[in-house]
């Protein structure tokens, strides 16, 4: 989070690829929160379904003309 917060900072238009939706309103809401930046997707997606992967990629598609950077972070319990 604090490298999209960061290319937030900057000016960058980010988008936060979330399985959860509640996690990644949470997340946008906290980076256009701190960092005053309003371009801040939300793009949700269980990326263990191959269908879920290609209707984000196909949303991705549709909203956004290039992707300059993918960065990936995973959390797990226990």
């Amino acid at each position: 989070m604090a490298t999209a917060l960061e290319l937030a900072n900057k000016g960058a238009t980010v988008v936060i690829l979330c399985r959860r939706r509640e996690n990644g309103e949470a997340a946008v809401k906290e980076i256009k929160d701190k960092s005053g930046n309003e371009r801040v997707e939300l793009i949700v997606a269980d990326l263990a379904s191959q269908k879920s992967v290609r209707q984000a990629a196909e949303t991705f598609k549709q909203r956004f003309n290039k992707l300059s950077y993918c960065l990936r972070k995973s959390s797990h319990a226990g």
